[in-house]
């Protein structure tokens, strides 16, 4: 088999684009190593070239609930996604449950400044444009998902190497099943300046990728006449013939996917064997299902009720069952909840995930962050990060240097004072602009106000795949302590923290249930001016109902649900290690007087949470057996699956900032989208890692 283009090891963080502008301010060029780029193809002209050339005109009007995902190679200021959308919605309107998905790879994104310049010399776009800039991500390097028009157009921005970007969200990189279950493009924008100044985005590797995405009849337009890049197309398996308009005068390249040049694979090849092979096993393949009509939620917390509204607004009929009488009475039940950031100063899979989530989170609950009324569902006040020991001074310095300053910086004496809003006695911090804090039961409450999810008070005692009378197709079926079926859909999400070790799918998962109890600490003259989330060895929040939330602490293997006077003390001990001089704001207080709350989170060894198709252990043990032998052994064998069940457990103290993006992943895997992870943080947090780890290490 031929060699295979390597994925770049050293991943960068922060990806900018430098641009000079021209003296009148009409236009642009950007700089890219040595060479000055101008973008010069016109409005009208990217019409011809991207929408007439895919011929969207005739293909949006065939279908009534169309949803349509279009590939592009080079963002830049995001003209060619504001001229389809624009189009969209007057093709399509508002009122069908078709969602148009743009993904857009990017190797250096604009700063939003500039972003902001170039588009006000298009006001024909004013409103979409707003929105763009708006909900416009930091320049951090990965996956980054926007919503717009009541979530009928969705933009995904892949902000690195475009090779690297479109082979992260296949679903696999074994080269066996490099075309397996990927989510399919209808069509593609090949952009991005011209071959000769950017050959990486119009090389035949990044062609290849694009045809493993598609389908035969996938069409594309590419904004060249460039005879080498036409017959790399043709190489890939695309027809390709050079089209030129005289009004506007352009040139350009359409075609469709006719071949996918499909390798031949001797039989021998696909029997497992001992020997090291160069490529992991599949063991993380996502299954491909039918998109279901109607989906079961076992759990009413954050990760719940994410999950149900990310399947509703996809026009999936969803039933969130919920063992107490309202939604967010447990982990999410607390009144104030923390978009709590864990940084490293190397890129390493949790840290990538964590970023992930922070700033698709902080897109997420905007409305709760940003709301004018009284502070009751959130505020985007900013989260200060404390050192917590005198000599993270280097490491914030490491961080701070690795991403944005929109994102996160180095704030030190007066100016950490200034935004706390009170003098602190630690004399440096990291400063998110972004976070801030949310009520989870208001969040929660407002996810599940969707017409397409009901929410049923019940516990359901156990959930299996059965044939329903009258259907052909197995379903899930959730049923009491009495045997009584309480719901029976086509997907099911186990969504029900530690209580989802009940459940026969899922009882091996390695789980630990931990105590959490927060202090409530009546506010002060001084400390009601606090403006930040404080953390470090513990958190600080502002006031909020004249009473600031302290904690938490952190107890395994205990299971007293009610408040622990020795729990209050702890926490006020942790107050003085996270800031000495905000501790001394307050007199000493009698704990037994103190209020709180406690719960129980859910955690798991690698501290990521466990999302995506539930697997079969025992099919698992027995496909992956050679493992136990050579961890690298040949077996080109994807894992087997519950069909139709999908998991969303594992958050632990991080729920409200990793629901979101769990819950659009799950989403994304049940109706065949794109995903908002790449691939290696996908596996990360797949449910069968734990079951590969222990069959590597001979405990299974």
């Amino acid at each position: 088999m031929p060699k295979q283009k390597s994925l770049k090891k050293n991943k960068r963080s922060f990806l900018e684009a430098k641009v000079k502008w021209t003296e009148n301010s009409s236009s642009y060029t950007l700089l890219s190593g040595n060479i000055y780029l101008s973008d010069q193809l016109g409005i009208d002209s990217r019409r011809h070239v991207f929408f007439g050339g895919n011929d969207f005109a005739k293909r949006w009007g065939a279908e009534k609930n169309l949803s349509f995902t279009i590939g592009e190679t080079g963002f830049g200021a995001g003209l060619n996604f504001l001229i389809t959308a624009e189009a969209w919605l007057k093709y399509r309107g508002l009122e069908g449950t078709g969602i148009l998905n743009f993904v857009s790879a990017e190797n250096s994104p604009l700063p939003k400044k500039d972003l902001i310049r170039i588009l006000s010399l298009t006001p024909e776009f004013s409103e979409l444009a707003d929105d763009l800039i708006e909900y416009y991500p930091p320049p951090i390097s990965g996956i980054h998902r926007l919503y717009f028009k009541d979530k009928n157009i969705a933009l995904t921005l892949m902000y690195g190497d475009a090779y690297d970007m479109l082979s992260s969200i296949k679903n696999s990189e074994h080269p066996f099943f490099e075309r397996e279950n990927n989510p399919i493009f209808d069509a593609w924008y090949l952009d991005g300046f011209s071959p000769k100044n950017n050959p990486d985005i119009w090389s035949a590797e990044v062609f290849r990728v694009i045809a493993n995405l598609s389908q035969p009849g996938t069409t594309f337009s590419a904004s060249t006449t460039d005879n080498f890049t036409k017959e790399r197309l043709i190489q890939a398996g695309f027809s390709s013939e050079i089209i030129t308009h005289s009004k506007p005068k352009v040139g350009y390249i359409r075609g469709q996917l006719i071949d996918w040049k499909n390798k031949y694979i001797p039989k021998k090849s696909w029997n497992p064997a001992l020997f090291n092979s160069s490529h992991k096993a599949p063991w993380y393949l996502t299954p491909e299902i039918k998109k279901p009509s109607k989906a079961i939620i076992i759990g009413g917390g954050i990760s719940g009720c994410s999950t149900a509204r990310a399947l509703a607004e996809r026009g999936i009929s969803v039933t969130l069952i919920e063992r107490h009488k309202r939604v967010a009475q447990e982990a999410s039940g607390n009144a104030q909840g923390v978009l709590y950031p864990k940084l490293s100063s190397s890129i390493s899979e949790i840290s990538r995930f964590g970023i992930s989530s922070l700033i698709l989170a902080s897109k997420f609950y905007k409305n709760f962050l940003d709301n004018k009324q009284p502070k009751i569902y959130g505020d985007r006040c900013g989260v200060i990060i404390l050192p917590k020991k005198s000599d993270d001074i280097e490491n914030f310095k490491r961080i701070s240097l690795e991403y944005p300053d929109d994102f996160v910086r180095l704030i030190i004496n007066k100016e950490l004072d200034k935004k706390a809003g009170l003098p602190l006695s630690n004399r440096f911090g990291l400063f998110f602009p972004q976070l801030g804090w949310i009520s989870p039961p208001e969040a929660c409450r407002s996810l599940v106000g969707h017409p397409l999810i009901s929410v049923k008070n019940a516990e359901v005692e156990d959930i299996q795949l059965k044939k329903i009378s009258g259907s052909e197709e197995e379903s899930w079926v959730a049923t009491d302590n009495m045997k009584k079926t309480l719901e029976t859909a086509d997907i099911a999400v186990i969504a029900c923290s530690f209580e989802s070790k009940k459940c026969n799918q899922t009882n091996y998962l390695p789980l630990t249930r931990v105590r959490g109890q927060t202090t409530a600490i009546p506010a002060n003259n001084i400390t009601s001016c606090l403006k930040t989330v404080l953390c470090g060895k513990s958190y600080f929040l502002p006031a909020f109902n004249n009473a600031h939330t302290l904690g938490a602490t952190y107890k395994t293997n205990e299971d007293q649900a009610s408040n622990l006077i020795e729990d209050h003390e702890e926490n006020i001990t942790q107050l003085d290690l996270l800031d000495q001089s905000l501790a001394e704001n307050f007199d000493p207080v009698d704990t037994s007087s103190l209020d709180g709350r406690t719960s129980f989170r859910c955690t798991t060894p690698d501290f990521l949470p466990i999302v995506g198709p539930a697997p079969k252990l025992n099919d698992y043990l027995k496909d992956y057996k050679l493992m136990k032998k050579n961890a690298r052994s040949h077996i080109p064998t994807p894992g087997a699956t519950w069909k139709g069940l999908y998991l969303n457990i594992g958050h632990g103290s991080k729920g409200l900032s990793y629901a979101p993006i769990c819950a659009d992943l799950i989403a994304s895997q049940v109706c065949k989208e794109v995903p908002p992870l790449e691939l290696d943080l996908r596996r990360a947090i797949h449910p069968g890692r734990f079951i590969i780890r222990d069959i590597k290490r001979n405990k299974l």
